[in-house]
């Protein structure tokens, strides 16, 4: 079949033939799907999001959601209505997640702060004091849920596999919020002096 027009409704039928495809276990044609409606899901998220280099993570994000619940879609009703209401919520969420992130994170106690600190350190031996400092700033920056992955995958030297399993998430979760931290660790250096863009 050729690719489903991206302007939507009048081809609603092919989409809707699309998704019934992929539910039937043809996943090669959730690749259409993803065609049509990126340009239409990229366009709600940079209207309702402040930090447009999240725009393609919450596309893949919003992508990765519809793909999981795809088998609550209706065929017959507005697909696209469908999947910008997720896009809304990915961005909801997003805008949550900064949220607390720009709030003083408080959830940890002094010994268990002290302890990723301690590990960190460990870690980043050899490095210059200067960028110890910088990096061991920024990992302090991340909200408690980032700084507990870093320091499972990276100091306690875990798999994504086993990281998801003990938190109870998804493979694809843990390595998205491990992206995550590394792109933020990465800007607040390069806004301190250390890394270039």
């Amino acid at each position: 079949m050729a690719d489903i027009d991206r302007n939507g409704g009048s081809n609603m039928a092919e989409l809707d033939e699309a998704v019934r495809a992929v539910l039937r276990g043809d996943t090669g044609r959730y690749g259409e799907i993803v065609k049509a409606c990126a340009p239409g899901v990229r366009a709600v998220l940079s209207a309702m999001t402040q930090d447009h280099d999240m725009v393609p993570d919450l596309v893949q994000e919003t992508f990765l959601i519809a793909y999981r619940r795809l088998d609550t879609y209706e065929p017959g009703t507005d697909f696209f209505a469908w999947l910008r209401a997720i896009a809304r919520n990915v961005a909801r969420n997003e805008k949550r997640r900064q949220q607390r992130r720009d709030t003083p994170d408080t959830a940890l106690n002094p010994g268990e702060t002290d302890a990723i600190e301690n590990r960190a350190e460990t870690v980043a031996q050899g490095l210059p004091p200067d960028i110890l400092d910088a990096l061991e700033d920024c990992v302090r920056r991340l909200d408690e849920r980032a700084r507990m992955l870093v320091d499972a995958f990276y100091h306690q030297g875990r798999t994504v596999k086993e990281i998801a399993g003990r938190e109870g998430l998804s493979e694809t979760a843990v390595k998205v919020a491990l992206f995550r931290a590394r792109r933020a660790i990465h800007q607040c250096l390069r806004k301190k002096g250390i890394m270039k863009a």
